[in-house]
């Protein structure tokens, strides 16, 4: 069971007189029929809208399907396959990775690893420690030709036939569209098995689809209990004219937002986090465009006093509830309880309606991105161009700092109402390196007052990626990165991940800087956390 409470405040009124501005415009019943008129009225973008609402039936394609899904379980199960390493991006890779950490693996079910992460650093390791002849290989991309996963996909593959020889191919499994070159990929050399998602479905509106399904499967989640969750919602979210979950939560956002309270800060329990991670994608990436949008916060170090800018949603376990900020009193704010962790199931439906129609009311198309090819197209270049770093602006012991304003310029930009976020192209799964990185944002958020977003990279371009180009311009930008120690070529290619990573680092610098957005880049000269803490040392010294 679900519990929700809400603390709306002042803004109750308005609150109330957008939901009833809702029913009489017949929302939830032109959701169900997917009407693109709710978005846009411009017939090229109607087009894109009515070939991207697939989520609404998600629930629907994945029973239908889940025998296939089972299938595979109980086949790696008797097979004794130990390990499941997905590779993906984003939307492919935020549910499995939230999976993972939240749900328990279930007996002898496979350790789930996510890896959508270029650093050499963190894909030595994961190679290192796989044992091939016991590893499942899920290459996970909507497109089919996505550059982080079908890199590595290249270094597992060669990885793997060095043990596995002619069988090397039984150990991958796709999750792609139909007709995309991944599914000919996997045809040429044998895969498995190929799991088609319908087309329709947005990467950040997959998760209740093959891509979120297939490894929660795999490590024992009982993905049919997931999706009865999921239906329950969606009957709610779409017949309940007057009190859709959904609907009330996305109405709640979006009047806020116009109220400039746009910093959607979620306050969770550890172990939900990563639910809260799978959230940043989808609000980010769907709202934050033509230049306004929702940012959402998620797990920002606790402050003293908040701006009000905030909106507070604290998300908890029935017995584990997170500890709201000293000051929520003072701000609008929801709490959602839930009974379990299936309840999940529930929640991804809620948020996902919940999006779409924030985005209605802000007059935003949710289910575009149109501003993350930018840096795609950017790191392809520098990686033809392969000339090395540019001039820094500043030299220092340990780190050089590239940066068009200066330190005084940068920081001086930074007002009340903006953002602060920190990209760091470091590995993901290091925690001496987050240490060292959580008090920089506590640091910025407690004396500049503002929010903080933390992001790995290239990990957040296909997340927070679009709302930081597309979205608010009132925000600023730390990039962290290094030149790493140790590299990996790539199978087919004439570039290492070492220069992958470094080229997508500075061509995400590139972008946000053509866009006018404030942006300070620190290239390590080493990855330590001496050099971390020297880098947190010189913010404070100069905040």
């Amino acid at each position: 069971m679900i519990t929700v409470r809400y603390h709306f405040k002042e803004y109750t009124p308005e609150i109330q007189k957008k939901l009833n501005e809702l029913k009489e415009k017949a929302f939830t019943e032109r959701l169900s029929r997917k009407d693109a008129t709710l978005w846009k009225k411009d017939p090229s973008q109607m087009e894109q809208i009515k070939g991207a609402l697939g989520w609404l039936d998600a629930v629907g394609f994945s029973k239908n399907r889940l025998s296939q899904v089972l299938n595979l379980t109980e086949e790696i199960e008797r097979e004794g396959i130990r390990d499941v390493l997905l590779i993906g991006m984003g939307g492919s890779s935020l549910a499995p990775l939230m999976f993972s950490k939240v749900f328990e693996r279930r007996g002898d079910n496979p350790l789930l690893t996510v890896i959508d992460s270029t650093d050499p650093h963190h894909i030595r390791d994961i190679t290192e420690r796989l044992e091939p002849e016991d590893t499942l290989f899920i290459v996970a991309s909507k497109s089919g030709t996505t550059l982080e996963v079908m890199a590595l996909f290249e270094h597992f593959y060669q990885e793997a036939s060095l043990h596995l020889g002619r069988k090397t191919g039984t150990h991958f499994v796709a999750i792609t569209d139909c007709g995309t070159p991944l599914t000919e990929v996997a045809k040429e050399r044998g895969f498995r098995e190929v799991f088609v998602n319908p087309s329709d479905i947005g990467g950040r509106y997959s998760a209740l689809s093959f891509f979120g399904l297939v490894p929660a499967a795999l490590m024992g989640v009982d993905v049919e209990r997931l999706l009865h969750e999921a239906e329950r919602m969606l009957q709610d979210c779409l017949q309940r004219a007057d009190q859709s979950p959904g609907v009330v939560l996305g109405a709640t956002m979006g009047v806020l937002a116009q109220r400039g309270r746009d910093k959607l800060t979620l306050v969770t329990t550890e172990r939900l986090g990563w639910f809260a991670l799978w959230l940043e994608q989808l609000i980010a990436e769907s709202t934050g465009k033509e230049g306004k949008g929702v940012v959402p916060v998620a797990l920002e170090p606790p402050v003293a006093r908040y701006g009000d800018d905030r909106v507070f949603v604290s998300i908890g376990l029935s017995g584990e509830k997170p500890e709201l900020p000293p000051d929520i009193e003072e701000h609008p704010f929801a709490e959602i309880e839930l009974g379990d962790v299936y309840n999940i199931g529930s929640e991804f439906v809620r948020w996902q309606v919940a999006t779409a129609c924030c985005a209605a009311l802000l007059g935003i198309n949710p289910f575009d991105q149109p501003d993350v090819e930018e840096t795609k197209s950017s790191t392809k270049r520098l990686l033809q161009e392969g000339t090395g770093l540019p001039e820094p602006a500043r030299e220092e012991e340990v780190f050089s700092i590239y940066s068009s304003t200066g330190v005084e310029g940068f920081f001086g930009s930074i007002k009340e109402g903006c953002y602060v976020a920190i990209l760091a192209y470091i590995p993901p799964d290091r925690v001496e390196f987050y240490r060292e990185l959580e008090p920089m944002r506590t640091d910025i958020a407690e004396t500049l007052g503002v929010a903080t977003q933390f992001g790995y990279g290239p990990r957040y371009l296909h997340s927070t990626g679009q709302l930081h180009k597309g979205g608010t311009p009132e925000a600023a930008f730390i990039i962290i990165t290094h030149t790493p120690e140790v590299d990996i070529p790539i199978p087919h290619r004439d570039y290492t991940f070492g220069d992958l990573i470094t080229s997508q680092a500075f061509a995400d610098r590139e972008s946000l800087e053509r866009r006018g957005r404030k942006v300070m880049l620190f290239n390590l000269k080493e990855l330590s956390t001496k050099a971390l803490k020297r880098v947190a040392d010189f913010i404070r010294d100069n905040i």
